[in-house]
């Protein structure tokens, strides 16, 4: 927590600080007013990264979410998802973010929008044709 009033704009730290709260602790009283600052924050930075992170938290298949409040994660799930989909597109970067985006999808069970996603992902990781290995 010092270090966040620190240097709150430092993503590792906020990320450490949710991540240890929410997923090693499972100290819901303490973690969800950070992860829900943490969501504001990514949304108005307008990041793909912060928000990427901020959905991670919220949505990764390797966590347990048995104890987390499903309509308060679902709700920050909508919002995160609604506005990294909605991000410019800068240089392909942004599809990166789309598999994480289609978990929530899946789970929030619009598994049609979530395979939408993910074929968006590999056709944008398709990109030019492959160099030779000639060269």
């Amino acid at each position: 927590e010092e270090g966040i009033a620190l240097i709150p704009d430092k993503l590792n730290f906020r990320v450490s600080h949710v991540n240890l709260l929410l997923h090693r602790m499972r100290d819901m009283q303490a973690g969800l007013p950070v992860m829900r600052q943490f969501v504001r924050d990514a949304i108005d930075r307008k990041s793909e990264g912060w928000m990427y992170w901020a959905l991670y938290q919220l949505f990764a298949p390797g966590f347990d979410y048995s104890g987390f409040p499903s309509a308060e994660r679902f709700a920050m799930g909508e919002e995160l998802s609604k506005h990294i989909v909605a991000l410019p597109q800068d240089g392909g970067s942004k599809f990166l973010s789309y598999p994480v985006v289609a978990q929530y999808y899946h789970e929030s069970g619009n598994k049609d929008r979530a395979i939408e996603l993910l074929e968006q992902t590999l056709k944008a990781l398709e990109g030019p044709e492959p160099v030779s290995d000639d060269l």
